[in-house]
This record gives C-alpha cells, sequence and structure tokens, in this order.
C-alpha cells in the first residue's frame, strides 16, 4: 500500500463494494494509465486485497473482504496488544 496508484485504487474498490470495477473504468477514476495500473491490480491481488473475475472478455477487480479482515486483525493483534481500548 506504499505506492501511490495502490493508495488510490484500495478505496475507490472499497466504496464500490462487491461489484467491482473493470480495469479500464478503475482507470478513469484514479486517472491513471491503464497499461501500469495491471501491475497494481496483480500486485494487490496477489497480496489477497483484492479478488478478480471475469465476466464475458471483462475482468472486474473488487476488494477482498476476506484479506481486508486479516489486514485488520493482524494490526490490531500487532500494533495494539498493549492498549485494546485505542483499536
Amino acid at each position: 500500500m506504499a505506492q501511490e496508484h495502490r493508495r488510490a485504487v484500495f478505496p475507490l474498490l472499497v466504496q464500490q463494494g462487491p461489484e467491482g470495477f473493470t480495469a479500464g473504468e478503475i482507470a478513469e477514476r484514479v486517472e491513471g494509465p491503464a497499461s501500469g495500473l495491471s501491475l497494481h491490480l496483480a500486485h494487490l491481488e496477489r497480496v489477497h486485497m483484492l479478488r478478480s473475475w471475469r465476466v464475458r472478455r471483462n475482468g472486474l477487480f473488487a476488494v477482498s473482504a476476506e484479506g481486508w479482515r486479516r489486514l485488520l486483525g493482524f494490526l490490531i493483534d500487532e500494533y495494539c496488544q498493549e492498549h485494546r481500548e485505542i483499536c
């Protein structure tokens, strides 16, 4: 998530919900080149933050609810051990 394009894509997909967007729709909304976007989407999928599927010829991308839960759980466990009330 340290890369600016990934930081732009992730909240967009969180707000969209399980329906997701095509790569072209994502590129339009984050105003980035579609060619480089595929690398970022692939990376987010590899680390289980996104899921993808195909509908006809379109690849769709959405946030992985399970990946998101695991990340939040890790952050809470790792950084809030002594101050659970903050988290």
